[in-house]
């Protein structure tokens, strides 16, 4: 079984806005988006799950759901190992892109209902007030505080699949924020700020497909 591994302070270089180690975040691959196809199983894997949904033909797309199952079947048993779904609510980082948008991909939120329990508590908490190009797209890098600015609640349970039964409960004592890569780790202190701002008490970690790294 592949495990998470939890980021150190060796690694702090690579991701400027965490601060270890009361951030508490997990990945399960190395990325480095400069190599070509075929240097490492894991970077094709993460390379065919950001695959741009507007410029992708048949064979590519289906790279990508190819890649989104593979991803799932090693994240169920890491997930697993280290959180327990009775006390864990998951939150998947928001899509830049508005459902409308040709740019849209939910393949973050998908990931999830692919790799945690039946019973597991997924939650869209948080959803963009307005639309940005996607991160790994654009030339200009949004801030924590940008992204935090950007962000409102959702609706609490939604999402294609959620039950019902699950968006009537409370938000667990344990919130995982997961996303497929960090970088700088923008994203992942945007959403913890947000979450604790409506969420207090509860504890925050958050789980990658990868971390981002340089060279």
């Amino acid at each position: 079984m592949r495990e998470l591994v939890k980021i150190d302070i060796e690694e702090k270089a690579e991701h400027s806005a965490l601060r270890l180690p009361d951030d508490e975040c997990y990945y399960l691959f190395d990325f480095y988006p400069s190599r070509r196809y075929g240097f490492d199983a894991g970077n094709d894997l993460v390379k065919n799950l950001k695959r741009r949904v507007d410029r992708s033909d048949g064979p590519a797309l289906n790279r990508k759901d190819w890649a989104m199952r593979d991803v799932a079947n090693l994240l169920r048993p890491a997930l697993a190992a280290l959180f327990d779904p009775a006390n864990t609510t998951f939150v998947p980082v928001p899509p830049s892109a508005t459902r409308s948008s040709p740019l849209y991909d939910d393949r973050v939120a998908h990931l999830l209902w692919l790799a945690c329990p039946a019973a597991g508590d997924i939650r869209e908490l948080i959803v963009c007030r307005e639309e940005r190009e996607p991160v790994h797209f654009s030339a200009e890098r949004p801030s924590a505080e940008e992204l935090f600015a950007n962000y409102a609640l959702g609706e609490g349970g939604g999402g294609s699949g959620a039950p019902a039964a699950v968006a009537a409960g409370p938000v667990r004592e344990r919130i995982v924020v997961f996303d497929d890569v960090i970088t700088s780790g923008n994203h992942f202190v945007a959403c913890k700020r947000f979450l604790l701002g409506h969420f207090p008490g509860r504890r925050v970690a958050g789980v990658f497909v990868a971390r981002r790294v340089l060279g």
